[in-house]
């Protein structure tokens, strides 16, 4: 009896596996995100024309050509920290936000990094601050990098670490 269950098995076995590629395959032929991603509901996030090629820069606009590699992030630190602000400045631009420190027993000392992006994710600057925040108080973090902005120019918080110590938890 356990003889002719066996090859029966292995042959449901090898057509469900072979739907379920198929299935999982066909999600890789698309060619973009549907028509209607830019206007979709919430999402305020909008993408131009591109500006000659693919990928190609703004005139003017140069990619950075020294991006850190290796940043301090650590998910409990990171949460204290709010970027609020990100705006143009003389030469280049600038992010500014809080942090808290819910330590209710020792100081913390924060690395933040910012990268400054085109809005398609180009790095065209960085900049990171060290700020030192009493156990249970919050204080203002600011910063900012000299280059050659995109419009627009965005901001996002690249990671959050300990100053003074390499962490990627």
């Amino acid at each position: 009896m356990r003889g002719r269950k066996g090859p029966a098995m292995r042959a449901k076995l090898a057509a469900a596996t072979a739907l379920v590629a198929t299935v999982l395959l066909s999600g890789c032929t698309s060619s973009g995100p549907p028509a209607d991603h830019a206007t979709s509901r919430g999402n305020t996030q909008t993408f131009g024309p591109p500006t000659k090629a693919a990928g190609a820069l703004p005139a003017g606009v140069v990619g950075a050509t020294n991006v850190p590699v290796h940043v301090p992030n650590s998910a409990r630190l990171r949460a204290d920290v709010v970027l609020s602000k990100c705006s143009a400045r003389a030469g280049g631009w600038a992010a500014a936000g809080t942090v808290h420190n819910a330590n209710r027993t020792s100081n913390q000392r924060y690395l933040i990094t910012v990268f400054f992006t085109t809005n398609r994710a180009t790095v065209i600057g960085t900049a990171k601050t060290a700020v030192v925040v009493d156990p249970g108080q919050s204080r203002p973090w600011s910063l900012s990098a000299k280059f050659h902005a995109a419009t627009p120019t965005l901001c996002v918080l690249r990671g959050v670490g300990a100053a003074g110590h390499r962490s990627n938890a």
